[in-house]
């Protein structure tokens, strides 16, 4: 039965028998006692390379069918072989094989050979006093990794740096119907967002965006809060704070509750941000909330990150107070389903320089009983202005131009940034790029902008004034022809513009 457990000796009970398990590039010994004081558990020592650790062969039939979704868990915990202390370099996203653990799952399909990395839970919580913690991730089947020629199928637990021991217990790998709650509860009345108050006193389970500040500051929303999350330092609307939630209710049609209260004034002045219009604005003026889900691509070549823009537009704006943001969301097929394999909350918006401030978050699956019959729903853009907010200069009003005499959130990749005067044409300001290494591709202008728009089949047009010279002559580049030159010899001669799309873990250049 695929629906049971098709591990050998998960749990070790047998202790210390090791039958079905291989040690690679390792020890493998049995150890008591186990998890919550079990019989035993299994560990992996002297490992020689990261990938070292504990393999077991399964049997093909199961994982024939594609299209199919399993689910690997078990608990481990990693630490320093010689002192037994508990390994701390492993931090979010957690995919370093030199630091986290993982579990690899290869495959052998008409004599090729397929490798699938499964990572420790984006939404787990890694511990540092010596407990065992829980891995918990899915598997899917597809045209690379099952069918009837598929010939052999191999996992193997490994991970950290060679000096750690790894131990493992409780180790489960079954096909699901639909993915397994790890903890009971598991749906209704909790808030998916953790230390969504900062009532802790700190920004434990939340990260900033982009570089900028993050702190827990007081006082909060209201009388009782003693703390809220500040944003500051932020160089665009793309910066703020994010954090990693569960994503096991998620399932298509269902609905769940995002409420907040937001602040926005400037860093400098702290005047209000009174450029805020949260009935007609969309994006970059106002605060909101992304709802960010990662699902493997139809074609089997990697992950690809959907998001959803959550915005309060009936939210009356009090630029000199808090603000509250209460939508509830409907799960469609592009962000829920079984293939979901992680989902993350971001908090942005608001102009360069403005301190985002943040209270009260709420993020909850709501019962059938619970959905009011005439709810807010959150929408991508609002259906009355979609086309004005696409249809703009993404990088203008003083941003592209520099006419402001501010950067507006460009940064130097590879080399060191500044405005320089005149600009082009007699202009207030331009932006100028040196100390380039001497490498075509790693000395250029960094800008993030909204990517909400950047829709299939859409056309996007880019235009700006450039000038190249020597950096030691000051000299004009005269190698440039950007009529006749083509290829590598275009790229390392010619300006240009590369635009980067992430889709998963997978950057697309243009």
């Amino acid at each position: 039965n695929c629906f049971d457990n098709i591990i050998r000796n998960g749990n070790f009970e047998d202790f210390p028998n090791t039958k079905g398990w291989y040690g690679w590039f390792c020890w493998k010994h049995p150890i008591q006692p186990g998890y919550q004081d079990s019989v035993g558990a299994l560990a992996a020592s002297n490992r020689t390379r990261s990938d070292g650790g504990l393999s077991q062969f399964l049997r093909n039939d199961c994982f024939r069918e594609k299209g199919k979704t399993w689910q690997f868990s078990f608990v481990f915990k990693i630490q320093d072989q010689a002192t037994q202390a508990p390994l701390t370099t492993c931090q979010h996203p957690y995919t370093d094989v030199n630091h986290c653990p993982r579990v690899l799952v290869r495959t052998k399909v008409n004599n090729k050979r397929n490798y699938n990395y499964l990572y420790f839970n984006e939404e787990g919580e890694w511990k540092t006093n010596g407990e065992y913690m829980e891995f918990n991730q899915l598997y899917f089947t597809d045209d690379s990794n099952s069918g009837d020629g598929l010939q052999s199928i191999y996992f193997s637990i490994n991970g950290g740096p060679p000096s750690a021991e790894l131990i493992v217990d409780n180790v489960d790998f079954r096909q699901v119907h639909t993915p397994i709650a790890p903890k009971e509860g598991y749906c209704g009345s909790k808030n998916f967002a953790k230390n969504g108050d900062a009532e802790t006193g700190n920004t434990q389970k939340w990260k900033n965006v982009f570089g900028n500040t993050l702190e827990a500051v007081t006082p909060g929303y209201g009388d009782e809060s003693k703390y809220a999350f500040k944003a500051s330092d932020r160089p665009m609307w793309f910066s703020g704070m994010f954090q990693f939630i569960e994503h096991g209710c998620m399932e298509v049609g269902s609905k769940m509750r995002f409420r907040a209260k937001f602040r926005l004034y400037d860093q400098t002045t702290g005047a209000g941000i009174t450029t805020c219009n949260p009935k007609t604005t969309v994006g970059r003026l106002c605060p909101f909330i992304y709802l960010r889900t990662t699902k493997p691509k139809e074609d089997g070549t990697g992950d690809k990150d959907h998001y959803h823009h959550i915005q309060g537009f009936d939210m009356e704006w009090n630029p000199d107070g808090w603000n509250i943001l209460n939508q509830i969301v409907e799960i469609d097929e592009k962000l829920g389903g079984p293939t979901v394999k992680g989902a993350a909350i971001f908090f942005l918006g608001g102009p360069a320089n403005s301190v985002l401030m943040v209270d009260d978050i709420l993020v909850e699956y709501l019962d059938p009983w619970e959905i009011p019959t005439a709810s807010p729903t959150g929408t991508a853009t609002p259906t009355s202005a979609p086309t004005e907010y696409c249809d703009r200069n993404w990088a203008g009003n003083s941003i592209g131009d520099f006419e402001g005499g501010s950067k507006h959130g460009f940064f130097g990749f590879g080399g060191e940034m500044d405005l320089v005067t005149p600009g082009y044409g007699g202009s207030n300001y331009a932006a100028r790029l040196y100390n380039r290494p001497p490498l075509w591709g790693f000395g250029a202008f960094l800008w993030v902008i909204d990517h909400s728009c950047v829709e299939e089949s859409s056309t996007w047009h880019f235009s700006f004034q450039a000038k190249l010279y020597d950096s030691n002559t000051g000299k004009a580049v005269t190698n440039c022809s950007p009529h006749t030159t083509q290829g590598t010899d275009f790229v390392m001669n010619c300006p240009y513009v590369r635009l980067v799309t992430r889709h998963g873990r997978f950057n697309v250049f243009e």
